[in-house]
């Protein structure tokens, strides 16, 4: 691109000596690239796949996100520095995904809990699968029938675990019969699988409530812990209908101009002269 001069020119400094062959050989690894990479074209294609990866490897250095100066004690000594991989998702008191945004952190919360929740809901459901594929030994039915593709799904469903046409094993009226001679009752087959179901669903709907609440939470202390515009905004109400915006400006200057003046200050000093 344009830009490619603003990331040859300065390559990335490493922040201490290696102490073993390995990291002397990363080194001079390292020296051979940003060699290779003072000379490449400030403008059009790169042919030289090694440059090439280097440039994107310094770019994507260049523009990662950085810890933030906060005064707090695990935060000193960090600033500027790159967030390491194993850096939690929301923490008050350390570097956190929080300082890069509500955004950034509520969306891997999210998957971190959806994560648990299908855990959840999978073991749960293991005797029902267990039991479905007991039931029906002869497999999940071919995709190129004439039931069609959906018809894989029935397996680990109650109606999976009937008998189908000129099928030896699986579940009748009364009794189930498995492919090690074990025989259950039909209705204590398909209790199992129906409380695995009813298991999943109150799973899912007690974390529907439960990502909420810790959602506002995080909002809350996030909103808390960054400064952002909103904590420089104000909302009015009442406004006349055909009200312009310079009107607006005019008049809340008007009103701050006042406001500094009964303080003794002004908006350009913030104070009293000598305080």
């Amino acid at each position: 691109g344009d830009d490619e001069g603003t990331y040859v020119r300065e390559p990335a400094t490493l922040d201490k000596e290696p102490s073993d062959a390995a990291a002397k050989r990363k080194e001079r690894r390292y020296r051979a690239e940003q060699a290779r990479v003072a000379v490449a074209p400030q403008d059009g294609p790169i042919k030289d796949r090694g440059t090439a990866r280097e440039l994107a490897r310094q770019y994507r250095y260049q523009h990662m996100p950085r810890i933030p100066r906060k005064n707090l004690e695990l935060y000193r000594g960090r600033e500027d520095q790159t967030y390491p991989m194993n850096t939690p998702i929301f923490k008050k008191d350390r570097p956190s995904l929080a300082d890069m945004g509500i955004g950034i952190s509520l969306y891997f919360e999210t998957v971190l809990l959806l994560a648990y929740v299908f855990l959840g809901m999978f073991v749960v459901c293991i005797p029902s699968i267990v039991l479905s594929f007991m039931a029906n030994p002869s497999g999940v039915p071919s995709s190129g029938g004439d039931e069609g593709a959906m018809a894989q799904m029935a397996v680990v469903t109650i109606a999976g675990i009937f008998k189908k046409p000129g099928s030896v094993y699986g579940c009748d009226l009364e009794t189930c019969l498995f492919r090690d001679g074990s025989t259950l009752d039909t209705v204590t087959a398909v209790s199992i699988i129906v409380y695995a179901d009813l298991g999943c669903c109150l799973i899912l709907l007690t974390a529907v409530p439960l990502m909420r609440f810790l959602f506002r939470r995080y909002a809350e202390a996030v909103d808390e812990g960054n400064v952002t515009a909103a904590d420089y905004s104000v909302m009015v109400w009442g406004l006349p209908v055909r009200v312009t915006g310079k009107q607006i400006k005019d008049h809340f200057d008007r009103l701050l101009d006042r406001s500094f003046a009964a303080g003794g200050g002004s908006k350009e000093g913030g104070g009293e002269e000598g305080a």
